[in-house]
């Protein structure tokens, strides 16, 4: 897919060094979400005050606390002296580096200039991503960009923190989806560990069974394949009322813009290089889920130029989720034949119940997918929350890190 002349390269990430001159021994590379930036987004994370119990107790998954009650609360937590923390304080010998999305036209606003890593279809309900099946290939071009920067970038904090293992790559909606992506087709030693917030899994129903995937490559016409993917998140406020020349500005990547049409089977695309192929059938059926059948229209069949992956079986799904992944955003290099170690890499996914803007069901099915293709996946969901981090999600995502990573505690890169 021809790149957008319109989307600019990525700047310098924003950093925030460790605390007071602490000694470096962790790395957090943390994606925005659509229609924000690392400066609007970094500082106000890493500020957020929460409580944290002390001693730590034990993590694990836990199902629907509050908003406002975290796991640290309910496990083992009574009669606990808590204190008051931020990220940044949690976590003294962490540098912190906040990477910002280029502009790039985003289809649901319009065409509107606006920060993002990748365009992408909508994701607030199960049935808005079940028509995003039809416009996955919005999101190669942007994700091919995205995956090979972030890739750069770890490899940039690897070097400075001494190896994977003390690097965490995670992100917010959007920046929750495009490290995800950039996780599962990472070739390297695994992470420390992996974060994700208010996030979804693109390309999630070609990953879910290999012998989907299979069908898929072999470009099977049995139903409608839907992508877990798409649609975002974001809250931006429209500027401009001219479609296909605004400029999306997010002041808050809470907050809904009744500017914005979001409509979404009925917007007609007005470029080339975008088609509109909705299912002939309508079958758009909800079923609760972001996932439907196997029909994927922009499926390469083996004949086309460009990475051609075998469609032989794979026995091992991560295997096959990856060269899925390869192929659905055509990149070249080494096709995994054995498991990637990426796999062992650990992921915190926290989602609000009352999520406007990516429906918890698709984070639901996201951290499912993630857990049966082998990640050790801690799910985390919040009952009231929206679309937005919450103090007792930072807890939880606290409690996790310093329970279950792996990551080396001592000194790095002193003189």
């Amino acid at each position: 897919m021809a790149s957008d002349p319109v989307r600019g390269s990525f700047s310098e990430p924003l950093v925030v060094e460790p605390l007071l001159g602490s000694l470096h021994k962790q790395t957090f590379i943390l994606l925005h979400g659509r229609g924000s930036s690392a400066a609007k987004f970094g500082p106000t994370l890493l500020q957020t005050p929460f409580l944290l119990p002390l001693p730590l107790p034990e993590n694990g998954q836990h199902q629907q606390p509050s908003s406002s009650s975290s796991k640290c609360d309910t496990e083992d937590g009574a009669g606990q002296h808590k204190d008051i923390t931020t990220l940044a304080a949690a976590f003294p010998h962490a540098r912190f580096v906040f990477p910002t999305a280029p502009r790039g036209r985003a289809t649901i606003y319009k065409r509107s200039l606006v920060r993002q890593w990748f365009d992408s279809w909508h994701v607030d309900s199960p049935r808005h991503a079940a028509a995003a099946a039809v416009h996955e290939g919005m999101m190669v071009d942007g994700l091919q960009q995205t995956v090979g920067y972030l890739h750069g970038l770890v490899r940039r904090e690897m070097a400075l923190v001494g190896g994977a293992q003390n690097v965490v790559l995670g992100g917010l909606s959007q920046g929750c989806a495009a490290s995800l992506v950039a996780l599962l087709l990472w070739d390297g030693e695994p992470l420390a560990a992996a974060v994700g917030m208010c996030g979804w899994l693109p390309f999630m129903s070609h990953l879910l069974n290999p012998k989907d995937a299979e069908r898929s490559r072999m470009g099977s016409e049995e139903g409608v394949a839907t992508d877990c993917s798409d649609d975002d998140e974001e809250e931006q406020e429209l500027e401009t009322g001219e479609s296909g020349g605004g400029s999306v500005d997010e002041y808050d990547e809470r907050n809904n813009d009744d500017n914005i049409d979001e409509k979404d089977e009925e917007y007609e695309e007005d470029e080339e290089d975008l088609e509109d192929e909705e299912d002939e059938d309508g079958r758009h059926e909800d079923h609760g889920t972001c996932w439907e059948d196997d029909f994927d229209p922009f499926a390469h069949s083996g004949d086309e130029g460009g990475l051609s992956i075998p469609p032989a079986k794979v026995s091992d799904p991560a295997v096959a989720a990856v060269r899925t992944l390869q192929e659905k955003l055509e990149l070249g290099g080494q096709i995994p034949e054995r498991r990637p170690w990426v796999f062992n890499t650990l992921l915190f996914f926290g989602h609000g119940d009352r999520d406007e803007k990516v429906h918890v069901s698709l984070a639901r099915g996201a951290a499912e997918c993630l857990n049966g293709l082998g990640l050790d996946v801690a799910w985390n969901e919040y009952r009231g929350l929206g679309h937005w981090y919450s103090d007792a999600m930072l807890a939880d995502l606290v409690c996790f890190l310093k329970n279950k990573s792996r990551w080396d505690e001592g000194e790095k890169n002193q003189p």
